[in-house]
């Protein structure tokens, strides 16, 4: 040991070097700092790094006992040592009993050293403790707090005994009390009516045969809601088989849950689309290959799905040419930005007709380089506004006939009477 700081509370000038003679002379080598009063002692006490208190039982102005209930107040993790000439049996025992390292009469100071270099040592230790017990205060809590953002919570179960451990995050998923005692029976009632019997099934079948399991199931809330979890555990065994015991973790899914299903829809309403055959789809890239084709496509530009297929025909050879200019406009946008705002244009079919159509492009590839397109075909459309406009020309040409045909009535001024 070495660089010891020491506070001691001593007025005889003798006793006090008699002291740090003993202490140096078994090499603790030490810094002592020698205080009479109570305002000294108090102010001592505020010195950072004090390692240890000696402290003499009576002073004119102030006392051992004192100066110990001071210490247990202001630094109860400093080690404090009665040194005295006149401590009696008593005394010592209601010393040590309010909370002093040690005693050691000044008729004795051969013990010094060694009580020094126990109340050290026990102070080491007591502060070893703490730093572990603070680091796993910190850990448990850490663990709670991750628990709680990722919705995951612990738990234990001990089938030979029934015993279960719930974290705290795991009595939140469930909602239940945590003062109520978590239980099998207390799990397959939160549990759906409609997977209690499989997940029983589950429980029963994992404490026969202690093997590792999983299991996603709904809970049916108090407020009638429902909740997904997933539950996944393995087991730990000691030499004691009624020790054997599960450990695992519960996972509140419930988001992914309706993640999911919201995905589903809205690939069964894209499906449903894609299977009607009213859109024409495709895949393409730049390079101008169609990859894939829908049935509704095919139908549009009168192709056979080999001839798509096996790369023959591409989306640049059904343009013509007047809307290749258009197209590419529209491949840059879509290049650019990830789409391709609709545009008119046509396509050649296989008899050599063409086909207005509406077309929407999008890409959707990591590297921009393939997409999607969405053709409608407008045929019925543009034979609906042509003869929507020949009806128009020929409303007019009646109109115009009917004015032609009209006798002209002179309402003019008379110039004569009729004498009959």
């Amino acid at each position: 040991m070495s660089g010891l700081r020491i506070v001691l509370l001593e007025d005889n000038a003798n006793d006090a070097e008699l002291i740090q003679e003993f202490l140096q002379a078994d090499h603790l080598c030490c810094e002592i700092v020698r205080v009479q009063s109570r305002a000294d002692f108090e102010a001592a006490l505020k010195t950072v790094g004090i390692d240890l208190i000696l402290a003499d039982y009576k002073l004119p102005a102030f006392d051992g006992l004192s100066a110990l209930e001071v210490t247990l107040r202001e630094r109860p993790e400093v080690p404090f040592i009665l040194v005295s000439g006149t401590l009696g049996e008593e005394l010592a025992v209601e010393a040590l009993k309010s909370g002093a390292t040690d005693f050691v009469l000044k008729t004795r100071l051969s013990r010094l050293v060694p009580a020094v270099r126990r109340a050290l040592r026990e102070a080491s230790e007591r502060a070893e403790r703490k730093n572990v017990e603070q680091a796993l205060h910190r850990s448990e809590m850490y663990l709670a707090e991750a628990q709680r953002l990722s919705h995951t919570g612990s738990f234990g179960w001990n089938p030979s005994s029934g015993d279960i451990y719930w974290s705290d995050e795991t009595y939140r998923i469930f909602e239940l009390d945590a003062a109520i005692k978590p239980t099998v029976q207390a799990i397959i009632e939160r549990t759906h009516p409609d997977d209690r019997v499989r997940v029983q099934q589950i429980i029963d079948r994992a404490a026969s045969e202690r093997k590792a399991f999983t299991v996603e199931h709904r809970l049916l809330m108090a407020d009638a809601s429902i909740k997904y979890v997933r539950a996944v555990a393995h087991g730990v065994s000691g030499s004691d088989p009624d020790r054997y015991r599960f450990v695992g973790a519960v996972m509140d899914i419930t988001e992914r849950k309706r993640t999911e299903q919201t995905l589903l829809e809205r690939e069964s309403k894209i499906r449903r689309l894609v299977d009607a055959n009213i859109i024409g789809i495709i895949v393409w890239n730049f390079d101008g290959e169609i990859l894939e084709a829908n049935d509704a496509f095919l139908r549009i530009v009168g192709y056979e799905r080999e001839d798509i297929g096996s790369g023959r025909v591409g989306w640049r050879d059904l343009t013509p040419q007047e809307w290749l200019p258009r197209s590419e406009r529209a491949l840059v946008e879509a290049g650019q930005t990830g789409r391709a705002q609709p545009y008119e244009k046509e396509y050649i079919r296989r008899d050599g007709s063409r086909v207005p159509v509406m077309v929407g492009l999008a890409t959707f590839d990591a590297s921009g380089t393939e997409g999607v397109a969405f053709v409608v075909d407008l045929t019925e459309r543009k034979r609906a506004e042509t003869e929507a406009h020949e009806s128009e020309l020929r409303y007019r040409e009646v109109q115009r006939e009917a004015g032609a045909r009209e006798p002209r009535r002179d309402h003019g001024p008379t110039h004569g009477l009729d004498r009959s």
